[in-house]
């Protein structure tokens, strides 16, 4: 067990009757990293995060905070986390301020970790007014300062951007950047969208049908991406047999384009083996596929391998 992992898990899993929701999980999140935990709706998700909180016992496998067992140390274990999960849970009729007096008194925390937390989400200014009055985003960051009171090494979110629009997604996107980055912060974060969490994260784990299908940087997830060939071409169904026959798999994108499983290097000889047969070229470019596209495949391929 590295000093530097904040949370780790081997083999943890979980199952509701005939449902294996989270099937032999191995997380391993490096201190200060913000790890985007991605799946689709239904991928285990939140599952998991209840796992990790110690909100639900695994059937099998351990949780690790800090280098401590969860299951033999539960109150050490999660002493340095802070958690949102599935939305806050405020009270309307009450001040800003007032929430986290109420929460940080069940903590035995005083007025100094409610102000330093109003702080740190930028709610000072607003904290005296009745959260009913709040936006969701205000909610959603008085939420985050609810899992800030203790001042927390880790941060444990389930979807804190869900249901937010641009502007409260891009309030929350800052503020758990300054959280990490400023303080020295560990995060780990769930979502079902990969354009969200790549603004913000420095590691990825992919998950669908509860099982971990990619761990690792960002940069290593675009390392996966492999180049191909597109190409705008005349009588489309010749150049795909023509392409076929010379070992190179190609489709026909949904904007017309064939698109042809070959790298750089082979750019050359599409164009030379389409040509050479007096098919029209009016296109060829090498491209990379985008990193949803990527995460989107690959949690499609998980799906598949489940059903």
């Amino acid at each position: 067990m590295s000093e530097e992992t904040v949370l780790s898990t081997h083999g943890l899993a979980r199952r509701f009757g005939d449902v294996l929701a989270v099937d032999s999980v191995d997380l391993h999140v490096p201190k200060g990293a913000v790890y985007g935990f991605l799946g689709p709706n239904g991928a285990g998700k939140t599952t998991t995060i209840r796992l990790l909180l110690g909100l639900l016992r695994p059937d099998a496998g351990d949780v690790r905070l800090f280098g401590t067992s969860l299951s033999t140390s539960r109150r050490a274990a999660l002493a340095r986390v802070g958690s949102l999960v599935e939305g806050p849970s405020l009270y309307p009729h009450l001040t800003g301020r007032e929430n986290l007096r109420i929460a940080a008194l069940l903590r035995r925390l005083g007025p100094a970790e409610v102000e330093r937390a109003l702080s740190e989400v930028g709610l000072s200014a607003a904290a005296g007014r009745l959260v009913k009055g709040y936006s969701l985003g205000m909610r959603q960051r008085l939420g985050l300062a609810l899992a800030l009171l203790p001042d927390p090494d880790l941060l444990v979110l389930d979807e804190p951007t869900n249901g937010l629009d641009p502007a409260g997604i891009l309030e929350v996107r800052r503020l758990l950047t300054d959280v990490a980055r400023e303080r020295g912060r560990t995060v780990f974060l769930s979502s079902h969208l990969l354009s969200e969490v790549e603004q913000v994260a420095t590691h990825v784990g992919v998950v669908a049908n509860g099982r971990l299908l990619f761990q690792g940087t960002l940069g290593e997830l675009a390392a996966r991406r492999r180049p191909r060939v597109v190409v705008a071409v005349d009588h489309r169904d010749l150049a795909l047999k023509l392409l076929s026959g010379a070992g190179l798999a190609a489709a026909v994108r949904t904007d017309g384009l064939l698109v042809v499983e070959a790298g750089p290097s082979e750019a050359a000889h599409v164009n030379a083996l389409l040509v050479r047969h007096h098919l029209a070229v009016t296109r060829l470019l090498v491209e990379t596929p985008a990193l949803e596209e990527s995460f989107l495949a690959l949690t499609a391929a998980g799906e598949e391998k489940a059903a």
